[in-house]
């Protein structure tokens, strides 16, 4: 996920219950210029689903990310990456929205080969 958000610095709080990555894992984000927030996943099922809430610090609210993965073979996978959130004031909701979608698909084109 760290090269995903560059040049977000991504520092791991916790392990999951039963996954590293799984349902409880904790990550710390912070991106220059905003505070940094938390991340705590609360679905995961390996190599199909990632959610995620931020838990703590986000200038959002109901900040709900999910993460699907399908197999597509010859080691090739596609992402539906849905990100559902309300702005806490009059005007961040879009803006957040725009960087995100920027920070997201700069990373993703990072991560395919």
């Amino acid at each position: 996920m760290a090269k995903l958000f560059a040049p977000a610095k991504v520092e791991r709080l916790r392990d999951g219950d039963a996954e590293r990555n799984g349902v409880g894992s904790a990550c710390r984000l912070r991106v220059w210029p905003a505070s940094p927030f938390i991340e705590t996943v609360t679905a995961f099922r390996k190599n199909e689903l990632i959610e995620y809430r931020i838990t703590e610090g986000s200038p959002v609210r109901n900040h709900i990310g999910t993460l699907r993965f399908t197999s597509l073979g010859r080691a090739r996978s596609r992402l539906d990456y849905v990100i559902l959130f309300e702005g806490k004031v009059p005007l961040i909701g879009p803006i957040v929205g725009i960087v995100l979608k920027r920070s997201i698909e700069n990373g993703l084109t990072k991560l395919t080969l």
